[in-house]
């Protein structure tokens, strides 16, 4: 982690300007083709879910404004985030959210999600994850397909944390096809970083198992 001189900052004047606004806050939702990673998932026997949180997270490290988080009066870059997301054990119909640190190789993490859900005997976060903001916030609907969400939050102009989410996926012109949504601050992201992070999340979703 390092602290940003915001006087240098090559954003500061967006920064600046965006802070001024009552609710900076903004959210796209978009598809992607998830038919790879359908396959990929199915024949490796692993959590489309947890294998889609993994890979979001990698691509989302490497686009340094997902990275900033405010706090107070000062900003610092984050070397990493950890993924925070709900999930819902077999016969419930209430959420959970748990914490699962990235782990370098994705039949690993898949495997340590399980662990972690397995483990959680209480619904929301830990007091000690509560308080964090180097995460990623992650929720799936997977009932239905959406074409727009948008997310809860206590109001407060500092929040950075990035928050992702998809619907159930659908078959197009034998395609997987998937609706995605992001919802960020723009104090520290414009959409020129969302397209960026799409860039590298489609990369991901291509690549998977070559």
């Amino acid at each position: 982690m390092r602290y940003i001189d915001i006087a240098s900052w090559d954003r500061r004047e967006h920064f600046e300007f965006f802070s001024t606004i009552d609710v900076p806050f903004y959210s796209v939702t978009l598809e992607l083709d998830v038919t790879n990673l359908r396959r990929f998932t199915s024949e490796n026997k692993l959590s489309f879910y947890y294998s889609m949180i993994y890979l979001c997270t990698k691509a989302m490290h490497r686009v340094e404004n997902f990275m900033y988080r405010i706090r107070g009066d000062k900003v610092v870059l984050l070397d990493k985030a950890d993924p925070s997301f709900t999930f819902m054990k077999p016969g419930e119909e209430l959420f959970r959210y748990t914490v699962c640190k990235l782990t370098e190789d994705i039949f690993e993490y898949s495997r340590a999600c399980a662990e972690a859900a397995a483990k959680k005997d209480f619904y929301m976060d830990a007091p000690e994850d509560a308080v964090r903001d180097d995460l990623i916030y992650f929720t799936c609907i997977p009932w239905f397909s959406f074409t727009s969400l948008t997310h809860e939050y206590c109001f407060n102009k500092d929040d950075t944390i990035p928050r992702l989410a998809w619907g159930k996926y659908f078959e197009r012109d034998g395609r997987t096809i998937m609706n995605f949504s992001i919802q960020t601050n723009h104090r520290v992201v414009d959409g020129y970083h969302i397209g960026k992070f799409v860039e590298e999340l489609n990369r991901e979703l291509e690549n998977i198992g070559s």
